[in-house]
Formats: C-alpha cells, sequence, structure tokens
C-alpha cells in the first residue's frame, strides 16, 4: 500500500514528497526506471505503429524533376537503368540515378542508388535494402525527360517506382523517429535536473544533497507522465508544461520543507 500512496503523491500529492526522504536509493532509482520506460514504451510504441512514407514522397521528386533548370537522360526500361549519373533530393530522402553506391553517405538523409539491375538503400554507410528490379510486380519504361514534359502516363509509373524503393526505409525511419523521441527525453530531463537542483536550492539551501536528490526525482517523475501525453495527442506545448509543472512540484515539496522548519517540527 505505501507504494500505491507514494505513487498518488507523485501525480496528485507534491506537499507529501517530502514524507519520503528517508527512502533507499535503490527504491528512488526503481521508481525513476520505472518512469523513464513508461515514456519510453510510449515513444516506441507510437514511433512504430504508424506509417510515415507515402505516394507524396515518391510526387516530391517527380516535382523537383519538373522545376529543375537541367535534367539529365535517365532512362528504365525492361528492368534496366541506363543513361547518365545524376542526383535527386527531395525532404529526407536522396536518390542516385545510374550509380551502383553514392557518391556521398549522409545520416542525415536517406538515400538510394539505382544502378544499372538493383537498387540500393542506404542510412549512413549502412544499407538497409537491395533489391534487384526484377523483384518488382510492374515493368515500368519512363525517362526524367517524361517527368521533365509533364508526361503523366510515365510520371504515374516514375512515381510508383521510386514510392515502391522508398517505402523499404519505413523501418528504418521509425527507428530513427524513435531515437529521436528517446533523446529528446533525455536532454529535456537532463535540463530539468539541473533546473531543479538549482531552484530547489534557491528555496531552501540548507538541505542535504542526498535528501535533495531523492526529492528532486520524485518531484522530476510527473515529467514523464505529461511528456508522454505530449507525444500520444502530438501537443508539443506539453513539453513544456511538464518541465513547468515539475519545477511547480519542486517549489511546493522545497518551500513545504521550509515551512514544516519554522514552526519548529
Amino acid at each position: 500500500m505505501k507504494i500505491l500512496y507514494r505513487i498518488i503523491d507523485i501525480f496528485c500529492h507534491p506537499s507529501r514528497i517530502v514524507m519520503y526522504y528517508k527512502d533507499k536509493i535503490y527504491v528512488v532509482i526503481i521508481h525513476l526506471i520505472a518512469f523513464i520506460a513508461m515514456a519510453i514504451g510510449v515513444t516506441a510504441a507510437l514511433s512504430y505503429s504508424g506509417y510515415y512514407i507515402t505516394r507524396s514522397d515518391g510526387e516530391a521528386f517527380s516535382k523537383v524533376i519538373f522545376e529543375s533548370n537541367k535534367t539529365a537522360n535517365v532512362e528504365y526500361k525492361e528492368y534496366k537503368m541506363n543513361g547518365e549519373q545524376t542526383s535527386v533530393s527531395a525532404g529526407v530522402f536522396r536518390i542516385y540515378f545510374n550509380m551502383e553506391s553514392p557518391k556521398e553517405y549522409s545520416n542525415n538523409a536517406f538515400v538510394i542508388s539505382f544502378g544499372n539491375e538493383k537498387a540500393r538503400g542506404y542510412y549512413g554507410t549502412k544499407i538497409i535494402f537491395e533489391k534487384s528490379y526484377t523483384e518488382l510486380k510492374n515493368d515500368y519504361s519512363f525517362t526524367l525527360l517524361d517527368i521533365k514534359k509533364g508526361t503523366n502516363d510515365k510520371e504515374i509509373q516514375f512515381v510508383d517506382f521510386i514510392s515502391t524503393y522508398l517505402r523499404g526505409f519505413e523501418h528504418e525511419y521509425a527507428t530513427q523517429k524513435f531515437i529521436g523521441g528517446s533523446l529528446e527525453i533525455a536532454e529535456f530531463y537532463g535540463i530539468l535536473l539541473v533546473a531543479l537542483f538549482i531552484f530547489s536550492y534557491l528555496i531552501n539551501p540548507t538541505i542535504k544533497f542526498e535528501v535533495r536528490a531523492r526529492l528532486m526525482i520524485y518531484d522530476s517523475l510527473i515529467f514523464f507522465f505529461v511528456f508522454s501525453l505530449a507525444y500520444i495527442f502530438n501537443a508539443i506545448f506539453l513539453e513544456y508544461v511538464a518541465f513547468a509543472l515539475a519545477l511547480l512540484y519542486s517549489s511546493i515539496t522545497f518551500r513545504h520543507i521550509i515551512r514544516i522548519n519554522r514552526n519548529g517540527k
């Protein structure tokens, strides 16, 4: 029952958090790990539950080619890619035509290298996929000059072709989103701990460090809950609410200690 009361106090009664200043450090760490796991779990569930790459990503390439000043002579026909070497970028994707491997690798873009008979997808130097054109269900036929001219049927084939390979990055895209979300939580929480230490010290500088650390961690746990809600509802402002709420809880906790000391209890 004490665990239940402690959780209730962490969520709803920050003035009572002071009662747990004698908790063993492993008890505090267990609570911290549990709340971190909750936030990371929510981030993972949301990151891997959706689809990020759509046909519109393929259409972005046809738009770039259509609006370009110069178009390379690239042809795809009968499961073969031929013509000049060139590259096209759209959003977080970059495509190399008639190259067996990229001219440069990037950790900021998903790269496809279309060779003569197969395509390879890269994130950094890591090969995400490698697929032969003969694995495609349809025998597409287009040139980049067709796209530049705005030939509708060729553009449809081009977008279908490109989109098929872009979707090969779906899992890696989700992984990068998860990593990014986890790093964001870590960054916010690291800054929060520094802010809590300074804030609590200004309110009550007389408390020993080990006691202050316990109370700081308990005050900070509300951060993970509200930050998780920010991801669930895609509400960025809740990230800042999570930060501010932890500071508010710290203010209540440490001011309560002052009030107790003044009463001589």
